[in-house]
């Protein structure tokens, strides 16, 4: 079988006639982010042809970030055409530190696969930014013993909330555990 030990799918492999799954069970659209961003009206070919050259000459950047580089597109945009790739909700609530995820998974984790514990009322919750981090979400999935949720975000909204954590274990560490005072 083609499916890995979650059920996931190659993402950026488009195969003609085969259906492609998230991690969550959900249906996934096949298109390139590039195509989902033409399609919306939020580049233009002249933008995405450009931006494509410039991912091959610098190693495979992200085409997001290279669109965002270049002014060509919001960082919302971006996160809303991955949402409708990978076929995840976008989160647009307030982003509160799941501070327990956080340690077990470890803030030099978080910062490099670009993922955010969400503190959530219906479960354990992730916000990612990079999508088709397949190993971050296998590996989330099984740290945790009960059914995770990811959402995709914008990734400045994600740098900005990973940072508080930061600064957050860095309190922690200067001050203490039991004299932290919130303000």
């Amino acid at each position: 079988s083609s499916r890995s030990r979650t059920g996931l799918f190659p993402f950026n492999i488009p195969t003609a006639g085969r259906v492609h799954w998230n991690c969550m069970g959900t249906k996934m659209n096949n298109e390139r982010l590039g195509n989902i961003l033409l399609h919306k009206g939020l580049i233009d070919r002249e933008q995405l042809d450009f931006c494509l050259k410039v991912q091959k000459n610098n190693g495979g950047e992200r085409l997001g970030k290279v669109l965002r580089h270049y002014d060509f597109i919001k960082d919302k945009d971006v996160a809303d055409a991955l949402a409708q790739q990978v076929g995840w909700d976008v989160y647009e609530g307030e982003y509160v530190a799941d501070l327990e995820a956080a340690r077990i998974l470890g803030i030099d984790y978080l910062l490099e696969h670009m993922v955010f514990p969400l503190q959530s009322s219906h479960g354990i919750a992730f916000v990612f930014s990079r999508t088709d981090d397949i190993s971050a979400t296998d590996h989330i999935q099984s740290k945790f013993n009960s059914p995770v949720q990811f959402y995709v975000g914008p990734e400045g909204h994600l740098r900005s909330a990973l940072e508080k954590i930061v600064g957050h274990k860095r309190d922690q560490e200067i001050v203490g555990d039991d004299l932290l005072i919130w303000f």
